[in-house]
């Protein structure tokens, strides 16, 4: 067997089972569903997860019936899941510019600068 070929499969399967163990993980450990920037990585990384398994599942068991309309769902969350997170993003730094400039200067130079 090729060690390329060994390689990629064992990349793939230690990345499906890090989303799967980082979503057990937080799902008990966080209230994730509080924030908008916890249920957008629960949901990104549930749609990561998700795409994973399809291709774990095809290298496992070979082809399946329904295994392209299973892809076609699982690229779908992730793009959502994707854009989502691009928008909270946004949402974020323009909260934070007009706090900025709400913020009194004298008020502004004796907080601690951002990490």
């Amino acid at each position: 067997m090729n060690w390329l070929y060994i390689a990629n499969r064992a990349l793939l399967v230690l990345a499906f089972l890090g989303g799967f163990s980082f979503i057990t993980i937080y799902q008990i450990t966080a209230r994730w569903w509080m924030t908008d920037v916890g249920r957008n990585m629960m949901a990104f990384v549930v749609s990561e997860t998700v795409l994973l398994s399809s291709a774990v599942m095809v290298w496992l068991f070979g082809d399946f019936a329904g295994r392209q309309a299973f892809g076609l769902v699982a690229f779908a969350m992730f793009t959502v899941a994707s854009w989502w997170r691009t928008v909270t993003l946004a949402r974020s730094v323009l909260k934070r510019r007009k706090a900025d400039r709400l913020e009194p200067q004298a008020t502004r130079s004796q907080s601690p600068p951002p990490m």
